[in-house]
């Protein structure tokens, strides 16, 4: 076995064990992808899954071998790699379908395949459904509206004594150019994604903000003296510049955060049933109902709409899995689970009866198509159709 394989035998174990962070699965993925060892990757992907250990109440051992072919695409003999079937392109995809299945098998209970139906899809698909990618509006405190995902890099526009620009990868960058004794009144600018979109900004302060799929982000194009204020919807990371001066405070529905330099992540949908603010590093204090908690590192408060906060100890990379390009499910139902694919690859989701009340677990690229993303879910159990935009479950 070459060294990029048994890198890959090392990276599985975990995997299976459960201790794979967001990094080591995304290493691992990318060593598949990039091995030489074809026959010899093969062989591992096949020995894994069939030294999986599955209820076989749930998940024969005819169904299982069914499920790996079609996942692999087996066209082959039995004793040849199926060299035609595997491009080398499409190890990525492959690996990423077992892993999930994988994931879902060795996490759960009762998510296998039962159905006799085939898996893979020949529904009609809209053509236009992909995954999403950097994409945002930006617009100005006079109404002004810019399309960031048709403009070049470079200077965009100046406002009050600010720069607005485009790097060359993508991301809005503030540059404050008048001092504050020639500086024009704070003016607010709003960044937006829209559903299937993310974006990455660079405050006027020096903090960053990621902004995932569906999310509105209103700060001043120049902070005040005494504090640092911004007003959010959707789901945003942020890393915040140190200023024991001016607290950094977000505003998300009747809630606050007040920081003064630390990195965290809050998902305020106004739709859902709760909002999470989740800690990475630093401390945070959180405003809710005339209460105020104080968060520290690895863990999650919950706010209900009751009012209701629970503080809770969370996988970070779980948390900020989109961050790093994954979906990552762990016990999480399948309307929770619907509501990220949705947003991501902005389509609509119905429900045809009562929803699963299965627990879906596992990692998977959110660069994979809508279809090869629902086949991996049919894999556990999950029973869809598409037709066009729109993506119905039933029982």
């Amino acid at each position: 076995m070459d060294e990029s394989v048994s890198k890959i035998a090392t990276l599985f174990r975990k995997y299976y064990n459960g201790t794979a962070t967001v990094s080591e699965t995304d290493r691992l993925l990318k060593l598949i992808d990039t091995s030489k060892n074809d026959k010899a990757l093969f062989e591992l992907l096949e020995q894994a899954w069939e030294t999986t250990q599955i209820d076989t109440a749930h998940f024969s051992n005819e169904k299982s071998q069914q499920i790996l072919k079609q996942i692999l695409q087996e066209n082959a003999s039995e004793h040849e790699v199926p060299t035609v079937a595997f491009p080398r392109y499409n190890w990525l995809k492959y690996a990423a379908s077992i892993l999930i299945v994988l994931g879902i098998a060795l996490g759960t209970k009762l998510l296998l395949v039962n159905s006799q139906e085939e898996v893979g899809s020949t529904q009609k698909i809209d053509s236009q459904i992909v995954p999403g990618g950097n994409s945002a509006k930006l617009t100005l405190s006079d109404g002004t509206e810019i399309d960031l995902d048709s403009l070049s890099n470079g200077q965009l526009v100046q406002q009050d004594g600010v720069e607005i620009s485009k790097t060359a990868d993508g991301k809005l960058v503030y540059k404050v150019l008048a001092t504050a004794e020639t500086r024009s009144p704070t003016k607010l600018n709003t960044i937006s994604t829209p559903r299937g979109g993310q974006y990455e900004v660079r405050l006027p302060d020096g903090s960053v903000a990621w902004l995932n799929a569906s999310s509105t982000l209103r700060f001043p194009t120049q902070f005040a003296s005494k504090e640092r204020r911004v007003v959010i919807e959707g789901e945003v990371y942020f890393e915040i510049q140190k200023d024991q001066k001016r607290p950094f405070k977000v505003d998300f529905g009747k809630n606050e955060i007040e920081v003064l330099g630390t990195h965290f992540n809050v998902m305020y949908y106004p739709e859902e049933d709760k909002s999470e603010t989740t800690l990475a590093e630093g401390s945070v204090l959180l405003k809710s109902g005339g209460k105020t908690n104080k968060l520290k590192p690895g863990q999650q408060a919950q706010v209900l709409n009751s009012g209701d906060i629970t503080i809770k100890e969370v996988d970070i990379d779980k948390i900020l899995a989109w961050k790093a390009g994954l979906f990552y499910f762990n016990d999480e139902g399948i309307q929770s689970v619907m509501g990220q694919v949705s947003r991501w690859y902005d389509i609509e989701v119905k429900y045809e009866g009562t929803p699963s009340s299965r627990q879906l677990n596992g990692k998977v690229l959110r660069s994979v198509s809508i279809t090869e993303l629902m086949d991996m879910l049919q894999y556990a159990g999950i029973k869809y159709k598409i037709n066009g935009r729109v993506i119905t479950i039933y029982n």
